[in-house]
Parts: C-alpha cells; sequence; structure tokens
C-alpha cells in the first residue's frame, strides 16, 4: 500500500523536523485555515478493503482542495493495534509538509494500545504538533497552540485542544462506551492559560478556538433551537454527550476568549450553531455517513472574534459556509 510505504518513509526524517519546527503563523494575507478530520475509524485491515482506501482519498480531496496551514484530528482516529495506521493517516499531511495535530477519542485507546504509549509514537512524527500536556491533570493530550502573525511574539490566535473522551467505568453511558467529563484540574488549567496570553495581550483575551471529541451539553440547546440558535447543518442523531456537565462552556464564556468549539463523536451530526455568543459545531465524519468530509476554518489576524467555516466533503463539492462574528446578532450567517 503506496501510503503505508510513504508513511513508514518519512519516519527517518524526525529527528530533522524537531530541530526544524516553527512556530505557527498566519499567511501574508494574515488568514490562518484549519481542516478538523474527525472519527476517521482507520483500519487498514478492515474487512472491505476499499473504506480505508476511501477515508485517505478523502484527507488528500480535502488538502489539494482547501490547503490548509494546519489540520487537527479529532479523535476516534485509529482502529488497530497496530501503531503503524497512525502513519498512514497523517501521511497526507506529512507529504504536503502541513503542520499537524490530533486528539483522543473513545475508542483511540481500545485496541490493545495505551493512551501514553499512542501519544509517545505520534508525537514523535514529523510535522505533528500534539503534545502530551500536563499530566497532572485529567486527560492525555491537553494543550495550546498559538497561532502568530509574522514577525510577531505574541499571538493573535490560540488553538486550546482537550481530551474529555477517557473511559469511566460503572457509569450510565451513550450507545458509544462510557466517556468521562472535563475535570476540575482541566478546567482551571485551561482558566490559568488563558489568563496568561491575556496577560501578554495587554489584558485583553485572545481570541481562541476550542477542540475536543465528546460534545458538550450545550450542543443539545443548539438542535433544540435551531432557529434561536442560528443552526446551520444536519442532526442526525441524537448528541451524545459526557455523562457530568462539569462546566467548561460557563469558564469559556467568563473567560471570553473562546469564539467556537469543534468535536466529533457523533457521525451523523454536522451542524453549527450559536449560544451566548459562543459557535458550536460538529465536524463531518469520515466514516458511516457518506459523501465523507471535513469542516474548514478560517481566522484572522485582525484582532477580532471572527471567523468563516465550511464543510468539504470527498466528491470535493463546498456546502454550509457559514461566517461567524462575535457582536454580530444573527451569526452565523449562511453563505455570507
Amino acid at each position: 500500500m503506496k501510503h503505508l510505504f510513504f508513511a513508514l518513509s518519512t519516519i527517518s526524517c524526525t529527528a530533522i523536523f524537531a530541530q526544524e519546527k516553527q512556530v505557527l503563523q498566519f499567511s501574508e494575507k494574515g488568514t490562518f485555515r484549519i481542516a478538523q478530520i474527525t472519527d476517521t475509524h482507520f483500519n487498514s485491515n478492515h474487512e472491505n478493503a476499499e473504506t480505508p482506501k476511501e477515508r485517505i482519498k478523502m484527507i488528500n480531496t480535502v488538502l489539494d482542495a482547501e490547503k490548509p496551514d494546519f489540520v487537527i484530528y479529532t479523535g476516534d482516529n485509529v482502529n488497530n493495534s497496530s501503531l503503524k495506521d497512525w502513519d498512514i493517516i497523517a501521511a497526507p499531511c506529512i507529504q504536503r509538509k502541513i503542520p499537524w495535530a490530533f486528539i483522543f477519542g473513545n475508542h483511540d485507546d481500545e485496541f490493545q494500545q495505551s493512551r501514553e504509549a499512542i501519544m509517545d509514537y505520534v508525537t514523535q512524527m514529523p510535522y505533528c504538533y500534539a503534545e502530551y500536556g500536563p499530566k497532572e491533570i485529567g486527560g492525555a493530550g491537553n494543550y495550546v497552540l498559538p497561532v502568530h502573525s509574522r514577525g510577531k511574539s505574541t499571538p493573535d490566535v490560540l488553538l486550546y485542544c482537550f481530551d474529555n473522551a477517557y473511559k469511566v467505568p460503572h457509569q450510565p453511558q451513550c450507545a458509544s462506551g462510557p466517556v468521562g467529563w472535563f475535570s476540575a484540574d482541566q478546567i482551571q488549567w485551561y482558566r490559568e492559560k488563558s489568563r496568561e496570553y491575556a496577560a501578554q495581550n495587554h489584558g485583553n483575551p485572545v481570541p481562541a478556538l476550542a477542540f475536543f471529541h465528546v460534545p458538550l451539553d450545550e450542543y443539545v440547546q443548539i438542535s433544540a433551537f435551531p432557529k434561536e440558535t442560528k443552526m446551520v447543518g444536519r442532526k442526525g442523531e441524537k448528541e451524545c454527550v459526557g455523562i457530568l456537565n462539569s462546566g467548561l462552556f460557563q469558564a469559556m464564556l467568563e473567560r471570553g476568549d473562546v469564539m467556537g468549539t469543534f468535536c466529533g463523536h457523533d457521525h451523523e451530526n454536522d451542524y453549527i450553531g450559536i449560544l451566548h455568543g459562543i459557535a458550536l459545531a460538529y465536524g463531518r465524519s469520515a466514516c458511516q455517513r457518506k459523501p465523507y468530509g471535513a469542516r474548514l476554518v478560517e481566522v484572522t489576524n485582525s484582532g477580532k472574534k471572527t471567523f468563516k467555516t465550511w464543510i468539504r466533503l470527498s466528491t470535493n463539492e463546498k456546502i454550509n459556509e457559514v461566517f461567524y462574528e462575535h457582536d454580530a446578532p444573527n451569526a452565523p450567517e449562511k453563505n455570507r
């Protein structure tokens, strides 16, 4: 399989890449485009040999069409005990020299590989910006990535990445199994980071996006009140949220920096809506529902809390484009 051959050949340059890793930067036009790829559930040994090929083809199609500055895989990435499957799903990014990162889903560590083993392996891959994060807080892979304007030492946008998909035994569960919640120390970590970056920005919150796998409880309000929340996109299944609402959304409201959150987990949902000024969005799953696709998010270094987002399908069709502006009463507005 040529993707596997390429992926293996790229590992030899890991040490070189580690020395050359650069900060994430806005383009000369002042934009930074992110591709969110979620729920690939990739397995090179899938009973249907065409299935893994279709998922890699979708990633290649999206990257070629959109040319993102950064790619984030938001959980349930690999359904195989072989760590080499991580090489395959990351190969499209590595081949194009696109910085990328990942967060865990609730299934990634169900195939004889622990979160620690996966993190140790994947973070050594070329162009990977994921980090283990503080080991004293909940989950594995809580980190923040600053995005800088060229020549500027302080960031204009922050990308918060969280692990909220770790297992919780002997608890009520959704169909995909028991998933946890944002722990108090994760939320405190976010608050501290938010304050730290605000202090560098003359006390002003730095506009931010947040990525995690399992939707917040507040997502339910988007689909329950689609008109009021200006919902765009499809709800194809009930939201499978964590089993405890521990208050991350409230913390984000209080800090005033997060413009939008982006999750996966529910394969039939790909909507976005606004709740109390924060956009709550799903990616487009790379499994189950066809055509597969990915969500694109484009931010600017204007200093304003705005972004554009849309979905690019494996058919190369672009759908559900919306524009988010924090102070706009009608955001998001489709095809603005």
